[in-house]
C-alpha cells in the first residue's frame, strides 16, 4: 500500500469488509512476501461457498514493522497471511477476507 493510504486500502475490500481500523499511525512499513497457492483442502472448503470461477485464494505473508516498538510482540516477523478474493459483478477482484 502506497503511503499508508487508508482510502486506497478500503477500496480493495468487498463492501461488507470495509470500515476496519487500519492503525497506520503506528506502522512504519508493511512488507508482503511472495505469493503461493495454499493446500487443496482449504481451497475446496472455501470454494464450496462460492462458485470456483468467482473466487481466488492464495497466501502472501505479511510482515508488519511498527514505529518505536508500538506494535505487538511479532513486530518484524512474517505472518502467514491468507487472501480470499471475490470477483465482483463488474469483473474486478476485491478482497473478501484475509488474515492468519
Amino acid at each position: 500500500m502506497v503511503a499508508k493510504d487508508e482510502s486506497r486500502a478500503e477500496a480493495l475490500l468487498t463492501l461488507d469488509r470495509r470500515g476496519v481500523s487500519w492503525g497506520f499511525d503506528n506502522v512504519d512499513r508493511i512488507v508482503v512476501g511472495p505469493i503461493t497457492v495454499p493446500e487443496a483442502r482449504f481451497l475446496k472448503m472455501e470454494r464450496a461457498r462460492l462458485a470456483p470461477n468467482e473466487v481466488m485464494i492464495f497466501r502472501a505473508d505479511i510482515t508488519w514493522f511498527y514505529k518505536n516498538g508500538m506494535g505487538p510482540a511479532n513486530n518484524g516477523e512474517p505472518n502467514p497471511w491468507m487472501w480470499i478474493l471475490e470477483r465482483q459483478a463488474d469483473g474486478t477482484w476485491l478482497v473478501r477476507d484475509c488474515g492468519v
